[in-house]
């Protein structure tokens, strides 16, 4: 953490734009939703999520609780990293550390790409399923068997060269998961084409759900490499001021 921090401060000193091309695509922390319908009229009413109240569980506000099956989604229009800009997709979860689950948060266009995020049993526990990316097409990753009951982060990115996922178990910091895949960096055939929360696949969970908050899809700049380097000799900066 101490690293990370350092160098977010030598950026910052530097005055380096990273986010000259960045746009929010999607923001939802299902507080404005007055109850399940309201919610639905956003997010499809096809799908099996209800809007709770999240604050029984430790959270604040309203969220969208999915127990599998029929997913919800947003429609986006071909979604897709280029050379300049990266995807990002964020959020949190509640899980309640019952385990035999199958429930996720997606980004796809059909199966071609198919990325999910959440938890399966096969392979058991918290996983990512990575399938027709360019140079890549491993399915179902484990990041951690066991589940932890609470609210946990992930973060997770895509470029044309890698896609990287960060989970944070209880979202403390402490419990960090970086899993990276790399893609060939060749221009994507098709983007995304919906953000769907349910089953993957529209799988039953017999083991309940998942509770979703905070969802945010966005593009942001790639740094150019002088940019990077700039932001390398910041982090060493102030590395040297606080020795």
């Amino acid at each position: 953490m101490r690293s990370t921090l350092l160098a977010l401060t030598g950026a910052a000193a530097l005055g380096i734009a990273t986010s000259a091309s960045a746009a929010v695509i999607v923001e939802d922390n299902f507080d404005s939703y007055s109850d399940t319908a309201a919610m639905q009229a956003v997010w499809g009413d096809a799908g099996l999520g209800t809007l709770v109240d999240a604050t029984t569980v430790g959270g604040s506000g309203n969220a969208m609780s999915h127990n599998g099956g029929q997913v919800n989604s947003i429609a986006l229009d071909n979604l897709a990293p280029t050379a300049s800009t990266n995807v990002v997709l964020s959020g949190t979860y509640y899980d309640d550390g019952v385990g035999n689950k199958r429930i996720s948060i997606g980004l796809r266009n059909g199966a071609n790409p198919l990325f999910e995020f959440g938890i399966y049993n096969n392979p058991s526990g918290y996983a990512t399923r990575i399938v027709n990316f360019p140079g890549a097409s491993p399915s179902w990753v484990q990041i951690e068997k066991t589940q932890v009951e609470g609210w946990h982060s992930f973060n997770i990115e895509f470029g044309l060269d890698s896609i990287t996922s960060v989970f944070d178990i209880s979202s403390d910091g402490e419990d960090l998961y970086e899993t990276t895949t790399d893609l060939s960096g060749d221009a994507w055939a098709s983007g995304f084409g919906e953000l769907r929360i349910g089953g993957p696949s529209n799988y039953s969970s017999t083991g309940g759900g998942l509770i979703f908050d905070n969802i945010k899809l966005e593009t942001v700049a790639v740094p150019e490499p002088a940019s990077l380097a700039l932001l390398s000799l910041g982090a060493l900066v102030a590395l040297r001021r606080r020795k």
